[in-house]
């Protein structure tokens, strides 16, 4: 059986880290997933519960914060719980293995706490990869070493 969620979406609000009693830290977040464009070109979005714990959830309420893109790896997991007015509930999250960056710190307005942005200059010029010919590559002679 195999059971991986991999997904990137913007965070809806900060991160709220918290402490057990046994001292781990563990940070709850909610994430929006942009959907394809539909017929009428109206954006649609999911939204996902996830959870992570010890270190990536110090990583997490750290480094992430409510608007930020962030790239998220774990399992999707249900739990069981009763509500206030006694009603049997099923929660769906995700329990996050690993979180990443998936935009510069430029792009984000700043990135880091207390960070200032970055500015952002043009790409070099003269540097493109449709700039070379066949003139730049050598042939190989001999087919005979190849392993396929």
């Amino acid at each position: 059986m195999y059971n991986k969620v991999i997904m990137i979406g913007r965070l809806v609000a900060d991160p709220e880290l918290r402490t057990t009693p046994n001292g781990v830290n563990v940070a709850s977040l909610r994430i929006a997933v942009d959907r394809p464009y539909s017929k009428g070109g109206e954006r649609k979005s999911d939204f996902f519960n996830a959870v992570a714990w010890r270190q990536n959830a110090e990583f997490i309420s750290r480094y992430f914060s409510k608007g930020r893109l962030i790239g998220i790896e774990g399992s999707l997991q249900t739990r069981d719980y009763t509500d206030k007015e006694g009603n049997k509930r099923t929660a769906f999250e995700i329990q996050i293995d690993r979180a990443f960056f998936t935009e510069s710190k430029a792009s984000a307005g700043g990135g880091m706490p207390g960070d200032s942005p970055a500015p952002v200059s043009a790409p070099a010029a003269g540097v493109s990869y449709a700039s070379g010919s066949n003139g730049d590559f050598q042939a190989i002679d001999d087919d005979d070493d190849l392993p396929f």
